[in-house]
């Protein structure tokens, strides 16, 4: 049975093409390392962190230990933050963050 991953992305700026390309890009990262993608947690209302606590609980129920993100400035503008958001998931569910790459 393949590890589950799940994906994490702002969407609140982004268009229908752009959020399709970055998931197709998190699928095939995933695949690419054995992985399975669970699915992708939107977060589409600027300075919310609705999704990051539905993450949160799929990483729980699942015992998911990968989060994938197109790049780390979906977890937060400011390095503080990215840090404090990585952190929070690791110390919460004991995940690792992968950025897939992708140009925002």
């Amino acid at each position: 049975m393949p590890e589950t991953a799940h994906g994490y992305m702002r969407t609140h700026d982004a268009g229908d093409e752009e959020i399709e390309a970055e998931q197709d890009r998190m699928r095939h990262w995933a695949a690419a390392r054995g992985w399975r993608l669970a699915g992708v947690h939107e977060e589409d209302t600027e300075g919310a962190f609705t999704a990051l606590d539905e993450l949160v609980g799929a990483l729980r129920e699942s015992g998911g230990r990968h989060v994938l993100v197109p790049s780390f400035l979906h977890l937060g503008a400011h390095l503080v933050l990215q840090a404090q958001v990585v952190d929070h998931l690791l110390c919460t569910t004991g995940a690792e963050i992968h950025s897939t790459g992708g140009p925002r």
